[in-house]
């Protein structure tokens, strides 16, 4: 697997001089999302560290805590997810389109090859989505991985909703739920 992730990011910094370098993603249904994930949590982004690798280039590993796993390892405290970019002393490398997740914020997240791709999320911000608290309702809220309403007509069809909308935590986590084996 070291070898696949080395190869990528050989590929990577190779074409990082390239003008107009972009990451885009295959788009995903809600059951590709769930299906496809290896690991699937709720955590706030703690922490975002960037660090050289040994192999060569910039990642940076996102920690999140405060866990709740639905699918995986559920005796995780913690949770570091490794993405290729960042910046380490005067050193900057970043590819356009590639999402971020802002500390302190609180995600669902549907990751993947942690460790060995890219971005380890399943669709790249189509499986990471944001928790808010709703000050109506006294519970929490998802929305989209910006934090705007979940616009996506599969993810809503799986949750019963009709139109743009943040959708209820307890809604969002039993149909993933319903979808696990």
């Amino acid at each position: 697997m070291l070898r696949i992730f080395t190869g990528l990011l050989a590929m990577f910094l190779a074409l990082s001089a390239a003008p107009g370098l972009a990451v885009s993603f295959e788009p995903k249904t809600f059951v590709q999302l769930v299906d496809e994930a290896d690991q699937i949590f709720i955590g706030t982004a703690t922490a975002a560290l960037p660090r050289k690798r040994a192999e060569g280039g910039i990642a940076t590993d996102v920690s999140f805590t405060n866990l709740q796993v639905l699918k995986g390892d559920n005796a995780a405290t913690a949770i570091n997810l490794m993405m290729l970019g960042g910046a380490v002393g005067g050193e900057t490398f970043e590819l356009k389109g590639m999402p971020k997740f802002q500390i302190g914020i609180t995600y669902i997240v549907f990751s993947q090859g942690n460790g060995t791709t890219i971005f380890p999320v399943v669709g790249g911000d189509q499986g990471m989505f944001q928790v808010k608290p709703d000050v109506l309702s006294g519970g929490s809220m998802v929305y989209n991985s910006r934090g705007m309403t979940i616009a996506n007509p599969s993810v809503l069809q799986a949750v019963s909703f009709q139109a743009p909308a943040p959708v209820p935590l307890t809604v969002f986590l039993q149909a993933v739920r319903d979808r696990l084996p």
